[in-house]
């Protein structure tokens, strides 16, 4: 996980993770990210309550996910979201992770916890809010876009924020790197 200086906080599969990032905010990345919950907390509700009655379905990219810009972005965020909390609820990481640079280690720590866990799991999934945009300032990523993430079993509350770095490449979005760090 790239660190900019803050605390990480991890929540794989429902389990609290705290880790000091290390070097003060320079390129290091460690792992310990957080699985997350869906686009909103209505379709964190609907993927929930469809699991009781029946099995989950992958998430398909909205359209607004496909195109340029900040609006794009954010929609992609949004889906990316959604598919890791499906991949939370069956086990199947292959939806998120064909969305992500194989070189993200952050990413391949959610996959990961994915495929240790296989499914299903509820708790731990991850709502964004309050999506917003800024210019990239590394030559990794094209867009940046920070989310607010309340994280299901935990509080109501914004437990932490997370960071993603959006590559825009000839097959659309995909998530360059992401950060976590602790609400404070």
């Amino acid at each position: 996980m790239r660190c900019r200086g803050g605390r990480l906080v991890g929540l794989v599969v429902g389990t609290s993770l705290l880790a000091a990032c290390t070097g003060g905010g320079g390129e290091s990345e460690e792992a310990g990210p957080w699985p997350s919950s869906s686009g909103s907390s209505e379709s964190a509700a609907a993927t929930s309550s469809s699991a009781a009655t029946s099995a989950p379905v992958v998430p398909v990219m909205p359209e607004e996910a496909r195109g340029e810009g900040d609006a794009a972005a954010v929609a992609f965020v949004e889906h990316w979201v959604e598919l890791l909390n499906y991949g939370l609820m069956t086990g199947e990481s292959g939806p998120v992770e064909a969305l992500v640079d194989p070189r993200c280690i952050t990413c391949a720590a959610l996959i990961d916890s994915i495929q240790e866990e296989g499914g299903p799991e509820t708790e731990g999934q991850w709502t964004p809010s309050d999506l917003r945009t800024a210019p990239a300032s590394d030559d990794q990523a094209d867009v940046v876009v920070t989310a607010s993430i309340t994280i299901a079993g935990e509080s109501s509350e914004p437990h932490g924020t997370a960071t993603f770095g959006l590559g825009r490449g000839p097959g659309g979005w995909s998530v360059a790197w992401l950060t976590a760090e602790a609400a404070g």
